[in-house]
């Protein structure tokens, strides 16, 4: 019976905004795109929903996980304001491998970059347990893959103004970032969210500067190409030095599946 339950439990979907279990492919509480709960471990995460990180942020779900961190929704446990907070797996005593030190640029590149249309940051520091975490907006609406999806089950495109309306948007964001000498390399639709404000129109932002280029970086080898190859700019396939056209590249291959419905 237990057996048969856990099969029932995967079968469920959730939103990974609102954290509401429905069977449903959209959240009936704010239209997200839900997903299949993942087989992921409680004891493979570096901390479990309720736990509060610093005296300062109650974890509340997992709602992402990549190599090197997971990311969950929390609440300020004295403004009650929502954050995600993504934390790194490794914590700060082990050797300072490059996923650390990609962290911790993430966090300064981030902290640096203040156009509307770029997730914004509130908070950088470590836990008590030594982990670095930085503390985001919590984002209420779909990202671009997600309405991709949607449209392909519906066999519909986005509008050439709607494309349009984001890639203005996009274009903003990337232009602060490359006036700082910073290209993304993984612009990709999942990295395109469209925040949801109550009366007002859809306001689109640019994540995940994970992989973020700098000027002076030397974190990536020769040869190595971080990112995303449906989006990648050739040069960037073949592992050599990008620069900014490497994100207009990917902007135009995700505009051309916006209105295509193709990739």
């Amino acid at each position: 019976r237990r057996r048969e339950d856990m099969s029932e439990r995967r079968k469920t979907r959730y939103c990974r905004v609102c954290g509401h279990e429905t069977k449903s492919l959209l959240c009936p509480n704010d239209g997200v795109i839900t997903v299949y709960r993942g087989a992921v471990r409680d004891d493979q995460l570096p901390y479990q929903p309720g736990d509060t990180i610093n005296g300062r942020y109650e974890l509340q779900q997992v709602i992402g996980r990549g190599g090197h961190a997971v990311v969950y929704s929390a609440r300020h446990v004295i403004s009650g304001q929502p954050s995600a907070l993504k934390v790194l797996l490794a914590d700060r005593s082990a050797p300072r491998s490059k996923a650390v030190k990609r962290f911790e640029r993430e966090a300064r590149v981030m902290s640096r970059l203040r156009h509307p249309n770029t997730m914004r940051i509130y908070d950088v520091g470590y836990t008590t347990e030594n982990r670095m975490f930085i503390t985001m907006e919590l984002l209420r609406g779909p990202n671009l893959e997600q309405v991709f999806a949607d449209q392909r089950l519906r066999d519909t495109s986005l509008h050439e103004a709607q494309a349009l309306d984001i890639a203005i948007a996009v274009l903003g964001s990337l232009g602060e970032a490359h006036g700082h000498g910073l290209v993304h390399r993984d612009l990709k639709p999942a990295n395109i969210g469209l925040v949801a404000v109550h009366n007002e129109p859809t306001t689109v932002r640019v994540l995940d500067f994970g992989v973020v280029k700098t000027d002076n970086s030397t974190l990536t080898s020769h040869g190595i190409a971080p990112g995303t190859p449906a989006y990648m700019s050739p040069e960037q396939c073949r592992g050599t030095d990008v620069g900014h056209g490497a994100d207009l590249y990917a902007l135009g291959a995700i505009l051309f599946e916006a209105v295509a419905g193709v990739t």
